[in-house]
């Protein structure tokens, strides 16, 4: 695959693969929330610290992640195509711990833990046995120096308005982060999977074996994709769906509505991670429930299949 891409795209799709690979990893081990390190700086008013040596400003982490229990780690993403060289893995580890050591000088709470994450991927090849790895170092946190206090629930408000930015609600996810605005009412479509619901967003609706897109941001297109002529040479219909727990809805509802609530999100009891079932909502359901109650994947829904979505008003 990476014969396809110039070197800025191909190590561009390899940053994205280890952010993702990163995450997942930090989540096997027990850290649920993610907010970006520098969106939480800037807004908490942070200042980027300089190297008194050289000048320059310090690269701090990417991440700044909590678990269950409210204990913070910060995390630093590297990787790439390992193709046909040597991995420098503990070049790219010692870069990581630079970024990490000035990050932990920032904030207060100290975070308990620190991680770098490398992914190293590597394509099938007849030629070599080799297969993608992930390396990491976790050293303890330095001392803090003139760090600023992150308030308790800022990691968990940065972790679900992402999560509202990437269902297209970025008026309500602004109002999340910043604890201003008046909350607006919306109606939202719903799906049932396993024994919960969730609010989602459907972003995008295709046929299965087809390569044209229906745009499906209105989840009623679903309903014009019934008609669509391409829909005949395809055996079904996929719908891509992003979303949140209804109980996660209904906490952040509180806090938007009343600033005093901010403890409620504390409160959201992480999802116990379970096989989930196939079949839901009409289809069959390709995808993950996270352990932050979100949820992100795909229906699909064969020829004699109709799509069984509720709908519920929201006030974010």
């Amino acid at each position: 695959m990476s014969d396809y891409y110039a070197d800025f795209a191909r190590t561009g799709i390899a940053g994205r693969i280890a952010q993702g690979m990163a995450l997942l990893f930090l989540e096997d081990i027990g850290y649920l929330y993610v907010g970006h390190f520098d969106y939480v700086r800037t807004c908490l008013g942070i200042g980027n610290s300089k190297n008194e040596e050289n000048g320059k400003r310090e690269r701090t982490p990417d991440f700044v992640v909590e678990n269950g229990v409210g204990e913070r780690a910060l995390a630093e993403s590297k990787g790439g195509f390992a193709k046909g060289k040597t991995l420098n893995i503990k070049g790219d580890l010692k870069s990581g711990l630079e970024q990490l050591s000035s990050g932990t000088k920032l904030i207060t709470p100290q975070p308990s833990k620190s991680f770098v994450v490398g992914t190293y991927l590597r394509e099938v090849s007849k030629c070599s046995q080799k297969t993608s790895e992930i390396a990491y170092t976790d050293p303890p946190p330095e001392e803090p120096q003139d760090p600023v206090e992150i308030p308790r629930d800022a990691v968990r408000r940065a972790n679900y308005a992402s999560w509202l930015s990437l269902m297209g609600l970025d008026s309500a996810a602004w109002r999340l982060w910043t604890m201003s605005g008046e909350p607006e009412s919306r109606t939202v479509p719903t799906v049932v999977v396993g024994e919960r619901q969730y609010a989602v967003t459907v972003t995008s609706v295709t046929p299965q074996y087809g390569s044209d897109l229906v745009d499906g941001v209105d989840w009623q297109h679903v309903w014009d994709w019934l008609d669509f002529p391409i829909g005949l040479r395809a055996d079904s219909v996929v719908l891509e769906l992003v979303g949140l727990d209804m109980e996660v809805i209904k906490g952040l509802e509180s806090a938007i509505r009343d600033r005093s609530k901010l403890d409620v999100l504390m409160e959201i009891e992480p999802f116990d991670r379970r096989e989930l079932p196939s079949a839901v909502g009409g289809g069959a359901f390709y995808g993950s429930v996270l352990s932050d109650r979100s949820l992100l994947g795909e229906i699909r829904y064969s020829r004699k299949q109709m799509p069984e979505f509720g709908h519920m008003t929201i006030e974010l």
